[in-house]
């Protein structure tokens, strides 16, 4: 199997029922939406109508609206946690007698936040007798934590050295301590680091963080079997917002994922990664020397 380079699949909405908002059929009167949860922005708008509409949840059927009525409201609620709109803004439908009759209404979706790349990535996988070696090597453009049965295998913060898109360091870890026989997770977090920076210093590409993962498992049974990176890894969100090499991190814990590290997790609901471009996955790796600094008087 050849490793590839895989990457987090954009963040999945974690969508929640319909929010809907009726005005009380007063001009004066404004049409108010909110989401239920502080995190969640309204993503789409279900129904909009200005005119005979009825009330939530369920519009008349064939009610007479304003033709622009969808385009008021997802124009004054869309990426909005709560909105308001006028009726005042609205075009008077001709087939409404009387615009005191009119009501605003208005059904949206809400999901979790703005649109962002995952940066938990997981893989599970079985053993079927004990191991006797093991070892993996891994890499990323930007920077990396691996975990193997929630035990953090990284040994330094901001990991790998400063990677470009034709060179990236890797490190060797020993697997053996952490492994068992039965199931197994190896599980890697990816920050932005130089690679990936939305900052403005030379050599950043603006290109989703990259694992690369090369482990071989040798068993007592004189079997072996190989981990590596590929698109049957799976990915989700997390609860690290933004990151920076300059500007440090923001985290949302609210959207933490306790025991994802480990074996037993339920990532049915991740994404499965995706693979990063052929031509950049042939760049040469460099294995990563530490170098202990001692000062001399």
């Amino acid at each position: 199997m050849t490793p590839l380079w895989i990457h987090g699949a954009l963040n999945h909405s974690q969508t929640t029922p319909p929010v809907c908002g009726t005005s009380n059929g007063c001009t004066s009167n404004s049409l108010f939406l909110a989401c239920s949860d502080v995190s969640d922005v309204i993503t789409s708008i279900d129904f909009a109508g200005f005119g005979n509409v009825s009330q939530c949840p369920v519009p008349l059927a064939h009610a007479c609206v304003a033709s622009d009525s969808r385009e008021v409201v997802e124009r004054a609620c869309l990426h909005k946690h709560n909105c308001t709109v006028d009726p005042g803004d609205f075009t008077h439908p001709a087939c409404l007698a009387e615009v005191s009759n009119a009501l605003v209404m208005a059904t949206a979706v809400c999901a979790r936040g703005p649109v962002r790349r995952a940066n938990q990535l997981r893989f599970d996988f079985d053993l079927a007798t004990p191991p006797v070696a093991a070892t993996v090597a891994v890499a990323s453009m930007g920077y990396n934590v691996l975990w193997c049965n929630g035990a953090r295998l990284s040994p330094n913060e901001l990991e790998p050295g400063r990677s470009n898109s034709v060179r990236s360091f890797y490190s060797t870890l020993d697997l053996l301590p952490c492994l068992r026989t039965g199931r197994n997770v190896l599980a890697a977090a990816l920050g932005n680091g130089w690679w990936s920076s939305d900052g403005a210093q030379p050599g950043a590409v603006q290109q989703p963080p990259l694992l690369w993962l090369n482990g071989t498992i040798r068993l007592r049974d004189g079997g072996e079997v190989r981990v590596v990176t590929n698109q049957h890894w799976r990915s989700w969100a997390g609860p690290i917002l933004y990151d920076s090499v300059y500007l440090g991190e923001r985290r949302d814990l609210r959207l933490a994922t306790p025991g994802w590290t480990s074996p037993g997790f339920d990532d049915t609901g991740w994404a499965p990664c995706g693979v990063g471009d052929a031509a950049r996955g042939r760049r040469r790796l460099t294995e990563q020397v530490e170098v202990l600094l001692t000062a001399s008087c």
